[in-house]
């Protein structure tokens, strides 16, 4: 369980590094940058299940955002694997 704290707030700085990154191309992409720092301090302090549905909601509405060539994918593997990791 301790590990995979470890590797949810690992993907969740990357995550929001590659945001910040995006923000500074598309400063629309702010409002999501926001979105998922606050899901990840909901992450950190809740149980399985509101985090389940923390992560669930990052990946619906990231949907909403266009993200560049460069991010694109890594930001939607970092989301699948935030989901798959509260799956477990």
């Amino acid at each position: 369980m301790v590990n995979e704290l470890s590797q949810i707030d690992h993907l969740f700085k990357e995550l929001i590094a590659l945001l910040s990154a995006e923000s500074q191309v598309d400063p629309y992409n702010v409002q999501f940058l926001k979105y998922v720092e606050e899901r990840r301090s909901l992450v950190k302090q809740t149980d399985g299940n509101q985090a389940k549905e923390a992560i669930r909601g990052i990946n619906r509405y990231s949907d909403e955002f266009a993200f560049s060539d460069a991010h694109a994918k890594k930001i939607k593997d970092i989301i699948d694997s935030l989901y798959d990791l509260v799956n477990c």
